[in-house]
């Protein structure tokens, strides 16, 4: 196995921190990307000052042969400052997220060797390599005590209202809901309490924005690893291995009722080829081979 590490705007956000064995870090020293108040001065003063705000892993990256960057927070200066200071690094950009005009810069970054997207639908359209989303075996949970039946936790992203419809729907049918939609005024929640939340529900909600552009999201491989039945809008989900009507419902326009009948079905465990394909350690392995 090469040398690889993988930069991100938080190395432990979502379940990264579970993952053993895992060469990641942040790209920058803080959360936030760089000082803005620094930046200024060493602009006044033209000091080549990038290397400044990158964090602890320019230290050693002389030793990596393959740098892995995700898109959020990126800045091209990064790039330019890993090839200056090692040439044979191959990096590697890894679109996490839809691409959209708030990221697409990237593609032209000429210090960048290799492009991929967790979309197959970006990968067509902007010509560029495929590598799907991925999860971590390296997380169990714990408890089999059920108090819900279906459980949603995420970011607004435009999807509020029809989350909140479908809730009342649900809620009118008898199913148990543990809802949290998170706006600007709210403060996420770790990771960890997430999982607790996961941990005493049947079936996780998942809800994707843009229907027109799928993809599988984190949720999706919430559900397949840890056996959770799946509640979806993304009606090309039929379109993978992962899916089986027994563990996964599409919502559609009219058949809400149905969830009933579907949580009531046992989940059936599915190869554990078509799960190991999502685990971190053969994602990896797909962008060297």
């Amino acid at each position: 196995m090469k040398n690889i590490l993988i930069l991100r705007e938080k190395k432990n956000d979502y379940f990264l921190g579970y993952i053993k064995n895992a060469n990641i870090d942040s790209i920058y020293i803080n959360a936030y990307g760089r000082n803005k108040i620094l930046t200024r001065l060493c602009a006044k003063f033209k000091v080549n000052s990038f290397g400044i705000f990158l964090g602890n892993w320019k230290r050693n990256i002389k030793k990596y042969d393959i740098i892995i960057i995700f898109d959020n927070k990126f800045e091209i200066g990064v790039s330019k400052y890993i090839k200056r200071k090692n040439p044979n690094c191959k990096i590697i950009f890894y679109f996490w997220n839809n691409i959209n005009n708030f990221n697409k810069y990237a593609l032209k970054d000429s210090n960048i060797d290799e492009f991929y997207t967790y979309s197959q639908a970006d990968a067509k359209k902007y010509n560029i390599k495929y590598n799907s989303q991925f999860y971590t075996k390296d997380i169990k949970l714990k408890s089999d005590d059920l108090k819900y039946d279906i459980t949603f936790l995420g970011r607004n992203k435009n999807r509020k209202s029809i989350i909140l419809q479908i809730e009342q729907q649900l809620n009118k049918l008898g199913i148990k809901t543990n809802f949290t939609v998170i706006g600007e005024e709210k403060k996420c929640i770790s990771y960890k309490e997430y999982l607790k939340k996961i941990e005493k529900s049947k079936a996780i909600l998942d809800i994707i924005e843009d229907t027109q552009y799928p993809a599988l999201t984190l949720r999706v491989l919430e559900s397949l690893f840890f056996e959770k039945k799946l509640v979806t809008n993304n009606e090309d989900i039929k379109n993978y291995a992962i899916y089986n009507p027994n563990n996964i419902f599409i919502v559609k326009e009219n058949n809400i009722t149905d969830i009933i009948k579907f949580l009531e079905k046992p989940y059936i465990s599915l190869k554990p080829e078509i799960i190991d394909y999502y685990d971190f350690k053969n994602w990896i392995k797909r962008f060297i081979d």
